[in-house]
């Protein structure tokens, strides 16, 4: 879906959860930056990059991120 909608926030967060997933952490987190700056109503963006956030020590983006997405739940 990505190859002829590039731009789509919602398959951008998808593929950035299965990249983070398979351990692909850099990947996941240009997935998740990228479809929160095209629509930062992306909640999936924000709870995954809350999750990344989170495990790398930054609790406090973590917060922010996932307190973002449970508000646009």
């Amino acid at each position: 879906h990505l190859t002829r909608a590039p731009d789509d926030a919602g398959a951008l967060a998808l593929r950035g959860t299965t990249r983070a997933r398979r351990g692909d952490r850099d990947g996941a987190q240009r997935d998740f930056d990228r479809a929160i700056s095209l629509d930062g109503r992306e909640a999936r963006a924000h709870a995954g990059r809350g999750n990344l956030r989170a495990t790398a020590g930054d609790l406090q983006g973590a917060l922010e991120d996932l307190d973002r997405a449970v508000d646009l739940e």
